[in-house]
């Protein structure tokens, strides 16, 4: 999701909640708004595992690498030997925090119910305890717009995306208290992507991880440590594995 969309809608929240005349409409409002975006992310998505195959090669004498340099990379939790590797990298993909997104239209759809069933209320006034509660209860829906265009986006993106390793650059400062990552990645028409991004909670010390890119606009990719709705692993259990990247 972009700044600017990010931005337009606190802009529009700011606007219903400065004017509001009928706090139950506000809430209203925002409870289906959060509703339609989870509905969209389990319209798109796909649910069913998936398992995708990187293609991997040896290198030639030529590319080999000098004396002094690494002997092996990390990908993805892995150790993998430079001079040795198997015809693929074989991952899979899963869905997970289910609960998260079910938790979120629970609540989404209770602000709707109440809502609607208070309209016979009409005006309630700014003296009225109830007010405040139903005041509250915007902002508190409003703010679960942010997981739930998490989870819309991120399905999105992972529908068909791009897929290829990016190389990890190093870690970034710690903003918010969290661990963020530079990486790039380069697609196959010879352009050059990447930026940073969080880590939640991902191996440590990795040399690429796997990232996914809208194959319109790279520069709309995830690494797999920063998806929260999905999880990627090896299809295998990890062993005496050996590889290289091309």
């Amino acid at each position: 999701m972009r700044a600017s969309a990010i931005a337009v809608g606190f802009v529009v929240l700011a606007a219903i909640f400065a004017g509001i005349a009928y706090i139950q409409f506000a809430l209203l409002a925002i409870g289906v708004i959060v509703c339609l975006v989870l509905g969209r992310g389990f319209l798109l998505g796909e649910s069913r595992q998936r398992r995708i195959q990187l293609p991997a090669g040896s290198r030639s004498g030529v590319d080999q690498p000098e004396s002094d340099a690494p002997k092996s990379v990390r990908i993805e939790g892995r150790e993998f030997q430079l001079d040795s590797m198997p015809a693929s990298l074989d991952l899979v993909i899963t869905r997970r925090n289910y609960s998260v997104a079910g938790g979120i239209a629970l609540i989404a759809s209770g602000a709707v119910l109440i809502s609607f069933f208070s309209l016979r209320a009409q005006h309630i006034d700014l003296e009225n305890p109830r007010f405040y509660l139903f005041y509250a209860l915007c902002f508190f829906v409003a703010f679960l717009l942010i997981p739930a265009f998490l989870w819309a986006g991120e399905c999105a993106l992972m529908k068909s995306p791009g897929i290829t390793l990016a190389q990890v650059y190093g870690q970034g400062a710690n903003r918010f208290g969290a661990k963020w990552l530079t990486y790039g990645f380069t697609v196959p028409t010879g352009g050059h992507h990447g930026g940073s991004t969080i880590d939640l909670g991902s191996s440590k010390d990795d040399d690429f991880k796997l990232v996914f890119c809208d194959l319109r606009n790279p520069d709309r990719s995830k690494l797999s440590c920063s998806l929260f709705f999905h999880r990627v692993t090896w299809a295998e259990p990890a062993g005496q594995a050996t590889a290289s990247l091309t």
